[in-house]
């Protein structure tokens, strides 16, 4: 099949190469604009435009990929179907109907659960013990689309939102082959989602991201997985900003010593604050200004004590 692929980030990747590999021809990539990115804002291409350069296969950038331009060159294309991996615009009717076998998306939850734009994050800062990724037809309605394929994925109990993306970028890759290859069959099927059980995943705000030691160490710790590596579990050390990014859960609880506290600093690079419910020890943090390290590194550093609170 002749397929336009769509997408954008990293997560992309595993998926546009593997239709690269395959016996279907990937003929246009369409994806977003080179944007300021990191601290520096230095102007950068998205990974997906650079892998797609690298593979020779043709680039389109539009600010809006429902333009009449940009529908002319996909319709140019002749392209049998449309492909979405994380590309972040909405497509028009006008634009799908241009692919004589629609166009299907690769969405990394188990849908009707956490349609939007951060299924991933959602998922892990809800303490979900499993997710997945879902192939759908594209509809009207952002992620409403019926189901082709599902693949349910179990969760690690530590694992962060950048390994759990990693895993679902690799596992949606072989999902959305096995949906096209049946797509050109005629055999894919199409099952209408259940809008009674949809759930909701839009954009954490800033200030989500903040730690609040009272809540229970499971929810800081669920907190922190959502937001590791990038852009890190907001909190302070000594009134400067300090990212959590990696933890896990002990026992116990705060007791008199109070949420935040530090409980346990040892020189093997514990250290121990209490939460509102049971304790979490720190394994890796990034102070402001510096770059991620681990605990022992902090602890040599810094010479944390017992008594001190974490903001």
């Amino acid at each position: 099949m002749r397929i336009v692929f769509m997408g954008s980030p990293a997560f992309a990747l595993p998926s546009l190469k593997r239709l690269a590999q395959s016996r279907h021809s990937v003929v246009l990539v369409v994806t977003q604009p080179d944007r300021p990115r990191g601290r520096g804002r230095r102007v950068g291409a998205p990974p997906v435009k650079e892998a797609a350069e690298s593979s020779g296969i043709p680039v389109m950038q539009p600010e809006d990929p429902n333009a009449e331009e940009v529908r002319g060159r996909i319709e140019e294309a002749n392209a049998d179907l449309g492909v979405v991996v994380a590309y972040g615009q909405f497509l028009k009717r006008a634009l799908r109907s241009l692919f004589p076998y629609g166009c299907i998306n690769v969405h990394p939850s188990l849908l009707p659960k956490f349609r939007g734009a951060d299924p991933i994050r959602w998922a892990i800062y809800a303490g979900e013990k499993e997710t997945g990724v879902t192939t759908i037809f594209v509809s009207d309605k952002m992620d409403a689309g019926d189901i082709i394929l599902q693949r349910t994925v179990r969760i690690a109990e530590f694992e962060t939102f950048g390994e759990l993306s990693e895993r679902l970028a690799a596992v949606g890759s072989e999902v959305l082959l096995e949906t096209v290859d049946a797509i050109e069959r005629n055999e894919a099927t199409r099952t209408a989602q259940d809008y009674e059980d949809a759930t909701y995943a839009p954009k954490f705000k800033p200030e989500e991201r903040r730690i609040d030691w009272s809540d229970a160490g499971t929810a800081v710790i669920n907190r922190v997985r959502a937001f590791a590596p990038d852009p890190g579990a907001d909190a302070e050390f000594r009134g400067r900003g300090l990212k959590v990014l990696r933890a896990r859960v002990l026992g116990g609880g705060a007791g008199e010593t109070g949420p935040g506290t530090v409980i346990e600093v040892g020189k093997d690079g514990t250290l121990v604050v209490a939460t509102g419910q049971g304790n979490v020890a720190i394994e890796e943090v990034q102070p402001a200004g510096r770059r991620p390290m681990s605990m022992l590194d902090f602890i040599n550093g810094y010479h944390p004590r017992v008594g001190e609170k974490f903001g």
